[in-house]
């Protein structure tokens, strides 16, 4: 245990997690992420509305979502599978106008890095 954390107890469940054959975290398919990450969205709109988030938690959110886009965008694209792709594009605009113009120059960047 690190010393350097203050811990409390909290007197209510949290989280509940059900492990079965099914579950994105229980396969080792590294596709899985896919059926999960639309839930992530929910529950990003959910705090986002909430109120209950400062500032630097809201960001925080924001870039997740933003992070979530890009790998399902990414993957789904890697698959073939342009629909999902468009899901993952579509959502990761709604949080951010800018973020397919960011996420094609990351790519170029990466792209140069490699051949030079």
């Amino acid at each position: 245990m690190r010393r350097d954390v203050n811990w409390i107890k909290i007197p209510d469940i949290l989280y509940i997690y059900r492990k079965h054959s099914e579950s994105g975290t229980s396969s080792f398919d590294r596709y899985s992420a896919l059926r999960y990450l639309p839930e992530h969205y929910r529950m990003f709109k959910k705090l986002l509305s909430s109120g209950l988030l400062n500032h630097e938690q809201r960001k925080a959110v924001k870039q997740r979502w933003l992070n979530d886009s890009t790998s399902g965008f990414l993957m789904s694209l890697k698959r073939g599978d342009f629909r999902k792709a468009a899901f993952f594009l579509i959502h990761g605009v709604e949080i951010n106008h800018s973020w397919p113009v960011m996420l094609l120059n990351k790519k170029i960047t990466d792209y140069i890095k490699r051949i030079v």
